[in-house]
């Protein structure tokens, strides 16, 4: 099987939004992300560089039915 590319890791999401380089989009971002853990409570974590989730859980990929892996329950792209 092949190995996912985009993995779980120890980045930080509040550095990762102080990234965003203008005020009110990193200010919107900030208020996105508290809500968005109010509604899933679930802390944020990081995929990748530049993806961040709330919430982590098991999948079962069908096409080899031995596989399973670690995947987001919700997720933004960061394309901000």
């Amino acid at each position: 099987m092949a190995e996912l590319k985009t993995k779980l890791t120890d980045a930080s999401v509040e550095k990762f939004l102080d990234t965003v380089p203008d005020a009110q989009k990193r200010a919107d971002c900030f208020a996105l992300l508290d809500l968005m853990k109010q509604a899933s409570k679930a802390e944020p974590k990081m995929w990748a560089v530049a993806s961040l989730a709330l919430g982590v859980t098991t999948i079962n990929m069908p096409v080899a039915a031995r596989a399973t892996g670690c995947w987001s329950a919700s997720r933004r792209a960061s394309k901000i």
